[in-house]
């Protein structure tokens, strides 16, 4: 019995993600690579009547991380903790579960990180003024100290 051979999928790299966003109208942005870690900046907008945000990409060749750099969120939130964001002060979206596979470096950022921001820029719109997250999804699990940082951190706060 003969095996069927499946084509082997390409990893994108950082600078084939930079080719790839340089060509989308969706991400009209300017960025580079450097040290192999892309950086891209893009404006965004959801909706005809949504201010315009700006946003940081960046690949390392494993995983993408996206920031809101202008404007600061965390202000227009008023004190309350945003949802599905990695950080708070950073401005850093969540906008896959990773452990789901939904977005692999074998995926463009272009064809689907750049949408899914666009994406959560609407429901955080629409959040800021029902305070309810419309955009599903799954939280992100805060993240655990190491055991060198706790033992770290005992160690400062008790001085000999």
């Amino acid at each position: 019995m003969r095996k069927t051979q499946y084509p082997k999928q390409k990893k994108y790299t950082p600078v084939e993600q930079y080719i790839f966003l340089n060509k989308s109208l969706t991400a009209n942005g300017e960025g580079s690579v450097r040290n192999n870690i892309l950086t891209w900046i893009f404006k965004a907008q959801p909706t005809p009547f949504s201010r315009i945000y700006t946003i940081q990409i960046e690949f390392n060749g494993r995983s993408p991380r996206v920031y809101v750099i202008d404007p600061k969120i965390i202000e227009i939130a008023k004190g309350r903790k945003i949802p599905h964001l990695y950080n708070q002060e950073k401005q850093q979206l969540c906008l896959y579960y990773p452990k789901h596979g939904e977005w692999t470096v074998y995926k463009k950022i272009s064809d689907t990180i750049v949408l899914w921001a666009f994406l959560w820029l609407y429901y955080f719109e629409i959040w800021v003024m029902t305070d309810k997250w419309e955009g599903g999804g799954k939280e992100p699990e805060p993240k655990k100290k190491s055991k060198k940082y706790r033992d770290q951190m005992y160690v400062n706060r008790n001085p000999s």
